[in-house]
């Protein structure tokens, strides 16, 4: 610091710094501009490195922004002198604890830093922010939409959702939290009231002091009026008002899904808002595969050009890994919660396919269901003998998209809930050694003292169950239902919630610790968003539980695979200092998201795969087909063979974190030989994204750019398996990878192949380095080796007999050793070129069904809309 000017004085400058810059000026401009007032040339340096300084003071988070168009940094975070920030902050610190929020505000001050300052004299930013299912995005939105206005944006205006409750209950958050009773809010919504404005904006634009903000539902009569009003106001009256618009679950609607070259309406109308001459758009979502996908050469549609954020996952998240175990480690599996629903009962529970099938069909009530039913009834009573009564408490039944169905279901669920109040009532023995049997089962497989809470007896908890039953509610939300799911401060609520649509986007199911899950669906996207048990369990973690079947709990072990990686791409993406429209390329040629994609919003989605970057394993086996091992074993002794008949040396590779341990193998393999593994070996037909067709295919094309012509081949051994010899190697230890459980007894999904530390082998290491990990070693192992593949080889232990601790999982039991494969790629020199395909999506029922729900939404918002003009 200088002698010549005190911290005060530096600070002085330094925020009018900020000022000038958030008003849209450049920092060369501000310099010439304190010159001319005559400020000391060395305090306008001083004030200018402070602003700087307090610009990394926000560093931390991964984010993707276009480095060759950089805008001067401009937000160096809260000031203490805001109007809006300061009071949101200190609700949320008191419900979430310092340590939280200190997270948020380093994500939300982050995130706006990379927008335009709202006083720049046009703008137009397109933003996207990936958060987790039920992770805490709309109190994240909220930080930033406060942030803004504090900063100078006067119009904050919030998407959320299709439906009515979900912007109900994104309203009265927002009105909670944000608005409050601050008289620098102007609420443009209320709770029950939509967007209905008319007229007025001009003068709200000009002369109130404070910032406007709407909740407005994604809906063609809502967005048509905020146009209408927006523009009545005139190009002058809208310089004055730079807006925010926040698009909260943006995957949904807002894609642009018109065919015969003609925009989709809710798409078109957000576009015409976006005309607004100082605008960003920031778009909030968990499934960010179709904002991806958008065509990053459209500057006018919302692919996020400006900027991608990826929210850290925020302490005590209860995610996919808690239940499906680590993506990284194949001995960490995930807790004991998943129950198996028989296909035959799931065949039952879902009503028969075909249109208007469902108004004849009766559902039967599963044991599973029952089970799920009766474990809610238990498990809320010993919520409250825990955390007292003033929790809410919900279980989720979903098991079709069609209203009809819900209803149906309902019938059946009043009955059992019915007869086990009659049963609790009357002291009916069978009824009473029924749930005794549940609790102390249940209370077993996920003990309360693994999460630091004491045991339960079932005499404590039996002397509950009464007054637990009479609370319960059943409700069926759905668009047809004059019932609403609605969780009230004042008296909490205990339901059973049955539904489709409306419970699978965006909505929170408040203390939600039983799920019955059948629902099929065909992207990845769609699948992740009915997840609606991830979030925040503070309290229960031990009481939750998930009834699926056994290919549902398969899919979802998929998707947290490509959620991850996805996270893994924008980090890497970040430390190579590329932009968000070379992401775009990137996640488009992903081979998981290509399969994801395929059925989401199109009738026909053009997708294409590159192995580019990528680190493909195969993780499913026939266990009991004792040929098929056997020849995929000789591929791989085969390949062993060839390399060393033709010159090949045997290599020692560095491995393990310390890299104190060293595996056996080969450098410098010709393609060809690769190549010829690729078409011996088979691949499981389960093994979706690793198939001989597209392996083969991609090769041969890098081979053709010159690509790829030498191969790195390690042989990864474990301590604890049996014993193997391979020609030219001698002899190696197996490695152990137990499988999950599964009803498919010949199937063995072993979820992992490659561990984290896996990855550390095949790739050059100095004495004394410590080789990092995540994106970091990606990018170190393209830098090291960027044309050369590794092929790790994996000989598994036919018992392969799991971790005392991995309860969901089993031995392997196979019938010969289990051949397993892991192909690292490096970038690809020719990444837009990839291996092309067209996967058609034929609208089925449950479209025709939410199709209908939106239409009817959007009649409704037109009559509510004239009725009130008429008024």
């Amino acid at each position: 610091m200088s002698d010549l000017y005190t911290d005060d004085e530096i600070d002085t400058f330094a925020n009018m710094v900020g000022a000038w810059v958030a008003g849209g000026q450049s920092l060369d401009s501000v310099r010439s501009f304190l010159r001319a007032t005559r400020t000391p040339e060395e305090l306008i340096e001083l004030a200018i490195a402070r602003h700087e300084m307090r610009m990394s003071d926000i560093a931390g988070v991964e984010v993707v922004v276009d480095p060759k168009t950089p805008h001067t940094p401009w937000y160096p975070g809260p000031k203490a002198s805001d109007r809006f920030w300061p009071p949101v902050k200190a609700i949320l610190e008191d419900r979430l604890g310092d340590a939280a929020v200190t997270d948020i505000d380093k994500v939300t001050s982050l995130t706006l830093s990379k927008l335009n300052p709202p006083g720049t004299h046009q703008f137009s930013d397109r933003g996207l922010v990936l958060g987790y299912v039920q992770s805490g995005k709309t109190t994240n939105f909220m930080a930033l939409a406060a942030k803004a206005a504090d900063a100078g944006y006067k119009l904050i205006v919030v998407l959320s959702g299709v439906t009515d409750i979900l912007r109900d209950q994104t309203q009265a958050r927002i009105d909670e939290v944000l608005v409050g009773d601050s008289v620098e809010w102007y609420p443009l919504t209320k709770r029950g009231e939509d967007f209905a404005q008319s007229s007025g904006a001009a003068a709200l634009f000009t002369k109130f002091d404070g910032a406007l903000i709407a909740v407005i539902k994604k809906n063609p009569a809502r967005l048509r009026r905020l146009r209408d009003w927006m523009t009545g106001a005139g190009k002058i009256a809208m310089q004055h008002a730079p807006m925010l618009l926040i698009d909260d679950e943006a995957d949904q609607a807002s894609i642009d899904v018109g065919t015969a070259g003609r925009t989709s309406t809710i798409n078109g109308l957000l576009l015409d808002i976006l005309k607004h001459p100082r605008s960003a758009y920031v778009a909030y979502t968990a499934t960010p595969f179709a904002n991806l996908l958008i065509d990053p050469s459209n500057e006018k549609d919302l692919y996020p050009r400006t900027v991608i954020v990826s929210m850290p996952k925020p302490a005590g998240y209860f995610g996919p890994e808690r239940l499906f175990g680590s993506i990284d480690s194949p001995d960490e599996a995930g807790l004991d919660m998943i129950r198996t629903i028989p296909a035959a009962e799931a065949v039952s529970a879902r009503p028969p396919a075909g249109l208007g099938a469902v108004k004849t069909w009766n559902p039967i009530l599963g044991s599973e269901l029952r089970r799920a039913i009766l474990w809610f009834v238990l498990s809320t009573a010993a919520k409250r003998i825990r955390n007292g009564h003033g929790r809410h408490s919900s279980m989720l039944i979903h098991t079709s998209m069609l209203s009809d169905a819900h209803f149906r279901t309902r019938d059946i669920v009043v009955d059992a809930l019915g007869a086990v109040r009659v049963g609790i009532a009357t002291n009916d023995a069978t009824t009473l050694l029924e749930l005794e049997e549940i609790w102390k089962s249940e209370s077993a497989r996920v003990s309360a003292s693994s999460f630091g809470y004491g045991s339960i007896t079932w005499g404590e908890l039996g002397a509950t169950l009464r007054a637990t039953l009479d609370d319960i509610d059943i409700v069926v939300d759905n668009y047809k239902s004059s019932d609403r799911l609605s969780y009230s401060s004042a008296k909490p609520t205990t339901a059973i919630v049955i539904g489709g649509n409306t419970l699978s986007r965006g909505l929170t199911l408040e203390g939600l610790t039983s799920s019955y899950f059948v629902r099929s669906a065909s992207a990845y996207d769609t699948l992740l968003q009915m997840g609606r048990w991830f979030g925040y369990r503070g309290g229960y973690e031990d009481l939750c539980r998930v009834w699926m079947t056994d290919e549902l709990r398969g899919w979802f072990r998929d998707l947290s695979k490509v959620e991850q990686e996805i996270r893994d791409e924008i980090a890497r993406y970040r430390r190579e200092g590329l932009s968000p429209l070379e992401l775009g390329v990137r996640i488009r040629l992903h081979p998981d998201l290509a399969i994801t994609e395929a059925a989401k919003m199109r009738n026909a989605v053009n997708a294409s795969l590159s192995y580019s970057g990528r680190n493909p394993q195969t993780t499913v086996f026939r266990r009991l087909d004792g040929a098929r091992l056997d020849r995929n074993l000789t591929a791989a002794k085969d390949l062993l063979e060839t390399v060393q008949r033709y010159g090949g040396d045997i290599a020692k590779f560095p491995a393990g974190a310390s890299l104190k341990q060293s595996l056996r193998g080969y450098r410098d393999v010709p393609a060809e030989y690769i190549l010829r593994f690729f078409e011996d070996y088979e691949f499981d037909e389960d093994q979706r994204e690793m198939t001989r067709a597209l392996l083969t295919d991609y090769l041969k094309e890098e081979l053709q750019q010159d690509s790829l012509r030498k191969w790195r081949v390690v042989i990864m051994e474990g301590p604890n398996g049996e014993k193997l010899d391979l020609p030219g190697i001698g002899q190696i230890g197996t490695v152990v990878r137990s499988r999950l459980g599964s009803t498919d007894d010949d199937l063995a999904n072993i979820r992992i192949l490659t561990s984290a530390e896996d990855r550390i082998a095949g790739i050059d290491w100095e004495g004394g380095e410590t080789p990092p990990k995540g994106a970091d070693l990606a990018v170190e192992r393209s830098e090291r080796h960027p044309d050369e593949g590794i092929l790790r080889l994996y000989f598994l232990d036919r018992t392969s007999a799991p971790a005392a601790s991995a309860t969901t999982r089993v031995p392997l039991d196979a019938v010969g050793i289990v051949t397993g494969i892991s192909v690292d790629f490096p970038a690809s020199s020719t990444p837009d070129k990839a291996i092309g395909y067209v996967i058609a999506n034929v609208p089925g029922a449950a479209d025709i069904e939410e199709a209908e729900a939106l239409d009817a939404a959007d009649k409704a918002d037109e009559q509510e809309l004239d009725d009130a003009d008429e008024a």
